[in-house]
């Protein structure tokens, strides 16, 4: 492998972490967005379940307000900078896998912080799963699944 090569493949791999990163970040803000819209929750109760402050929930849900409106069109300005800036830089096909390494850190992200908000929320054996699945945006079967997971630990 070149240095070319090399530099690629370090680059594909920061681009992945990024994308995990924000992944985690937009996961737990949604995930506080949903229990804030269940008044059963106090804020410092939804803090402890999504592993954050206090204040990282009242800055949530100001935001949340402000971005109902705006939050798909940041997403593709976002994803849009990011292959224009690798575009400046690399050929045509590179950007294609870059935007691909993005978004797959992305997912990542978002299902290991969903995951982790889900096996908090099962804590509470007063929550009944098709609860969980709304507040947490997933499916009955895939609150289930994680369910079966911790048991058999």
């Amino acid at each position: 492998m070149g240095i070319i090569e090399q530099l690629a493949e370090i680059k594909r791999m920061e681009v992945l972490e990024e994308g995990r990163r924000i992944g985690i970040e937009e996961a737990t803000r949604r995930f506080v967005e949903n229990l804030l819209m269940d008044s059963r929750f106090p804020p410092r109760k939804i803090a402890s379940l999504a592993g954050i402050s206090l204040e990282k929930v009242r800055k949530i849900n100001i935001m949340s307000i402000i971005d109902q409106l705006t939050e798909r069109k940041r997403k593709e300005i976002l994803e849009e900078c990011h292959v224009r800036d690798y575009c400046d830089n690399y050929s045509i096909p590179h950007a294609k896998r870059h935007a691909e390494s993005y978004k797959v850190g992305l997912q990542d992200g978002v299902e290991l912080i969903t995951r982790r908000l889900v096996e908090n929320l099962l804590k509470d054996p007063a929550l009944p799963l098709k609860r969980i699945a709304s507040m947490a945006g997933i499916s009955l079967e895939s609150v289930k699944e994680i369910k079966e997971t911790l048991q058999r630990k």
